[in-house]
């Protein structure tokens, strides 16, 4: 009796494939744009990260880039911190894999800003647990902050690929 084998398709793997490499060239692109431009991101970032707190109700010192907690825990926010690259990645493979121009351009500003958004959060969080356990810092930073960007990238993604692959209305349909 022979047992019938899914066959992996070389097109399954193509977008993985391409999205890493565009990933890594992306990272490092971003990288590179954030230390072109100094430590401004990083003061930005944490800015708006101390507001983000402060709307939390936990508050927080920022001095240049390094956000500090009144209990002593501090971390900074360097260049790799402030997102570029996993949003340049997001931008990149949801302009891509879109369908139109219009939907490329929306799937980039749409990948950038969530990415972005997304990674606030991550250092809002990276601050509370830093603060709750300063020792275990650097396994949440390294382990959960970076798990919780590619899973923000993942899940964007494939919702964008839903919403470009989703049938357009009519003309003359509500939503038209």
């Amino acid at each position: 009796m022979k047992i019938a084998r899914p066959r992996l398709r070389a097109r399954t793997l193509a977008l993985p494939a391409a999205a890493l490499g565009l990933g890594l060239a992306a990272v490092g692109a971003g990288e590179a744009m954030a230390l072109a431009l100094g430590p401004a991101p990083g003061a930005l970032t944490a800015e708006l990260v101390r507001r983000l707190l402060e709307v939390t109700g936990t508050s927080a010192l920022r001095t240049g880039a390094v956000l500090r907690a009144p209990g002593g825990f501090a971390y900074e926010v360097t260049a790799a911190c402030v997102g570029f690259g996993p949003a340049a990645v997001v931008a990149a493979v949801a302009a891509l894999r879109s369908r139109s121009a219009g939907a490329r351009l929306a799937g980039a500003l749409a990948g950038a800003a969530t990415l972005l958004a997304a990674n606030l959060a991550r250092l809002v969080a990276l601050f509370h647990l830093g603060v709750a356990d300063p020792d275990r810092f650097v396994i949440y930073h390294h382990g959960l902050g970076q798990a919780f960007v590619l899973a923000a990238m993942a899940a964007f993604l494939l919702l964008w690929r839903r919403v470009d692959r989703a049938p357009a209305p009519a003309l003359g349909e509500p939503g038209r």
